[in-house]
C-alpha cells in the first residue's frame, strides 16, 4: 500500500511509528488511515489541518524553536 505522511509540527501525540523529517513529525499512514482520521475529526467537530510538507516546510520547521519540542 502507498504510505503518506500526516505531519504535526511541534504538537500532538507522538506514536511509536512517528518519525521526524527535517523538524516535522510524520505519522506513516495509508490513504485509508488518513481518510479515517479526517472523518473522525470531522465527526468530533475538532477540525485540524492537513499539511503536505515539502523541503521548504521541513527546513522552516527545523529552524523554528517551537517545532523542536
Amino acid at each position: 500500500m502507498d504510505r503518506v505522511g500526516v505531519g504535526r509540527v511541534g504538537v500532538g501525540r507522538v506514536g511509536a511509528d512517528t518519525v521526524r523529517v527535517g523538524g516535522v513529525l510524520l505519522d506513516p499512514l495509508t490513504h485509508a488511515q488518513v481518510v479515517a482520521r479526517v472523518m473522525a475529526a470531522l465527526e468530533r467537530g475538532t477540525g485540524g489541518h492537513l499539511v503536505t510538507p515539502n523541503v521548504d516546510i521541513c527546513r522552516a520547521a527545523a529552524r523554528d524553536p517551537l517545532c523542536a519540542r
